[in-house]
């Protein structure tokens, strides 16, 4: 993140807890002085602009006028695959739902062969590009697990 991200990130920080403390503060006095519905209302419209400050800081970052936060950059950053996991997850989830559905008669028999092969071959395929991605890591994941076993006294798992 640039030094300009960073400050301004700090800046909403320090804006943002500054709003809070305010809002606090003049709540708690306007509650004393002029009654619980004067304060709910000071509550409310410090609500409401807290609102529009997040509203108008994420359209800054949207439209480029403002650097984007790190957690954004590292969205950026994700390595290939990395969704694999919850896509097959999702195959076979849809294969036991597919199969609940035919247990209690929802499904033909052709409905419910044919929607199984295709999930299954997803599902086939999706395993196999992560066994790819997987591949050259295997070895050296193999011999740390190897290690941590020489390390482990004997019958501790």
């Amino acid at each position: 993140m640039t030094e300009a991200a960073q400050a301004e990130t700090r800046f909403l920080a320090r804006a943002g807890l500054g709003l809070a403390a305010l809002a606090t503060t003049s709540g708690l006095i306007v509650g004393v002085t002029s009654g619980v519905p004067a304060a709910v209302l000071v509550f409310a419209s410090s609500a409401l602009l807290g609102a529009v400050l997040f509203l108008w800081s994420s359209l800054r970052t949207l439209t480029g006028d403002a650097a984007l936060t790190w957690s954004a950059e590292l969205e950026d950053d994700v390595p290939p695959g990395a969704d694999l996991f919850a896509q097959k997850n999702m195959l076979l989830r849809a294969i036991r739902d597919l199969e609940q559905e035919h247990a209690i008669g929802r499904l033909t028999e052709s409905d419910f062969a044919m929607a199984r092969d295709q999930y299954r071959a997803e599902l086939r395929q999706v395993l196999e590009t992560s066994d790819k991605l997987l591949a050259p890591h295997r070895e050296t994941a193999e011999r740390m697990l190897e290690q941590h076993r020489r390390t482990q006294p004997e019958g501790a798992q």
